[in-house]
């Protein structure tokens, strides 16, 4: 709104309002003495556009971060929200090395990429191994990692030969950012809720830290009975630990209202397990000054975000999918696509979220 309200246009409009019989060159009296007003007159304009961005809830990358967040956690308190907190990473690792040998709390292992965890409690080597209980030593969803990723022992343990974890490590989520409370913002004051009603239900799924995808299904098992279907980022199927916060956090004991969930209200809470959507492309074109991996990731990216959207149990569209594409930047045109090695539109059950399974060029 104010964005031509800059220093030069308010200089030369308070020049402009001065006696034309005063000399107004640079460097004269009236327009040195001018200059400094309009420069922080221009600042004080760059200001009010900002709170309006914060008003209207638009982004703002100008606020230092630090600030940025504090006001959006107020904003959030006033609307009745807080700001998800990260989780720690857990899971188990087991030593093998010589008879006896003792693991005391507090160990470190870690991945070859350098990811840390702790132990957090202590054993000892028995017909050759012991598996101890991990924590990753920060917060989040990267500490998530695959069986046999945690392999390296940093800190030498003697007696101790090798360490793996023979289960992924579970439950490790991100804290929101300003950028995704902000958008629980807005939704909350656009989708009308009322004692209980389905936004309401999708809402109280995604105040619980790696919940980023809620449905609800009302009246699915009789009367009062109500099915809340969570998933992560990208539609990724959560945990026991995430299901079971969410339970507490709706309904911790079925039918009396002792969570958000009103009295008479028997909540399910489940995971959806993910249907892996694998693109193929034919014939792909980039646009000139564009690098091949760049448009590759850009793509990536874009039909993440495009099976983000599609709900549980929703229809993944050959045709948006090529729409999808064909719109990102860098591509100049394609050939062809598949979808599971289709050209038909995939139809996913309500438990089932469409998630990117991988893509393949030729």
């Amino acid at each position: 709104m104010y964005e031509n309200n800059t220093e030069e246009a308010l200089r030369t409009q308070m020049l402009n309002a001065i006696d034309s019989g005063i000399s107004k060159s640079e460097g004269y009296f009236v327009y040195d003495a001018i200059a400094p007003a309009a420069k922080r007159l221009a600042e004080c304009y760059s200001t009010l556009d900002t709170i309006l961005k914060l008003v209207f809830g638009e982004p703002a990358p100008e606020i230092p971060a630090k600030d940025y967040d504090k006001f959006i956690d107020e904003d959030a308190a006033r609307h009745g929200l807080e700001r998800k907190q990260g989780f720690y990473s857990v899971g188990k690792v087991t030593f093998i090395g010589l008879e006896g040998s003792m693991i005391y709390e507090n160990s470190i292992v870690q991945t070859v990429e350098g990811l840390k965890y702790k132990v957090i409690s202590q054993g000892k080597i028995t017909d050759g191994k012991c598996t101890l209980e991990i924590k990753a030593m920060e917060l989040g969803a990267k500490y998530n990692v695959p069986s046999n990723s945690i392999v390296q022992i940093p800190i030498k343990i003697n007696g101790i030969t090798s360490v793996s974890n023979l289960d992924p490590t579970t439950s490790g989520t991100d804290t929101e950012t300003s950028e995704e409370l902000l958008k629980r913002i807005i939704t909350k004051e656009r989708e009308e809720s009322s004692s209980g009603n389905i936004y309401d239900y999708e809402k109280w799924a995604m105040e619980v830290s790696g919940v980023e995808y809620a449905k609800v299904k009302a009246l699915w098992n009789g009367n009062g009975t109500v099915k809340v279907i969570v998933a992560g980022e990208n539609g990724a199927q959560l945990d026991d630990t995430i299901i079971q916060k969410v339970k507490a956090h709706i309904d911790p004991q079925d039918g009396l209202g002792s969570g958000k969930a009103p009295i008479g209200a028997t909540v399910t809470v489940v995971s959806v397990m993910p249907i892996e959507i694998k693109v193929k492309i034919s014939g792909l074109v980039i646009e000139d000054k564009y690098n091949l991996d760049d448009v590759k990731l850009n793509i990536k990216k874009s039909l993440e975000d495009y099976l983000k959207k599609v709900p549980a149990g929703g229809t993944v569209k050959i045709n948006a999918v090529e729409a999808v594409i064909v719109m990102t930047e860098g591509v100049n045109d394609i050939t062809s696509i598949r979808i599971n090695d289709d050209t038909k539109n995939i139809t996913t059950l309500d438990e089932n979220k469409a998630a990117l399974g991988g893509i393949d060029y030729e």
